[in-house]
């Protein structure tokens, strides 16, 4: 697997310790939603829009999706799977708020967390000025693909019109170069083979004179 790398502006990624970090920091934060939300955002890719507008008629444990509806920026519904960890981030929030009963916001009144998820980056010491929250959603995309998740699939549970644009994330693939020059395997075998022939020839007939 390979190591996340640092990139810039735009496509900046956690690495899986910068990841632990911030959560940690999160966990200690005067904000009690704060780890539930920074849980979920690297391990669904949602926007922080989608994220904060979450409501629980939109989260099925049963099917193991949050199912958006029209709410996205590209105004299309589309299902984006749930993992163990955000199961875990959500279940004690969803029975908290009733059960099988909970409706309305995850996050009750919470409109916005960017003083808190600030507080907690540099508690992190992840202090990169290009780190975002959006950071979060990039940083989803890169791993699930370092770890052999497929482009097309990406870019449905990210919600992307066009696969162009996730294909910005197709560098992190495990098989992106590697045995990329493998095709090439073969080209002037022959000559090679010749050459190869001719040289043994030649050192038989000196060994001969000798």
């Amino acid at each position: 697997m390979f190591e996340m790398t640092k990139e810039q502006g735009k496509q900046r990624y956690l690495a899986l310790d910068e990841i632990t970090r911030l959560l940690a920091a999160c966990a200690e934060s005067r904000s009690r939603l704060l780890l539930a939300i920074v849980t979920a955002a690297p391990h669904t890719g949602l926007r922080k829009g989608e994220l904060l507008r979450l409501i629980w008629e939109r989260v099925d444990f049963a099917r193991s999706v949050i199912a958006l509806g029209r709410q996205t920026k590209s105004g299309k519904g589309r299902d984006v799977p749930i993992n163990q960890a955000v199961y875990g981030a959500l279940a004690p929030l969803r029975a908290a708020a009733g059960g099988q009963d909970a409706s309305g916001r995850v996050w009750g009144a919470l409109r916005d967390i960017d003083t808190p998820y600030r507080t907690a980056l540099t508690r992190a010491k992840i202090l990169d000025p290009d780190v975002t929250f959006h950071t979060l959603r990039h940083s989803f995309a890169g791993h699930y693909v370092m770890r052999g998740g497929r482009l097309e699939k990406l870019q449905e549970i990210l919600g992307h019109s066009s696969i162009k644009t996730t294909e910005i994330y197709k560098h992190l693939a495990a098989d992106y170069l590697t045995g990329a020059t493998a095709l090439l395997e073969g080209l002037g075998a022959e000559i090679n083979a010749q050459s190869t022939h001719g040289a043994e020839t030649a050192a038989e007939q000196q060994a001969g004179v000798s």
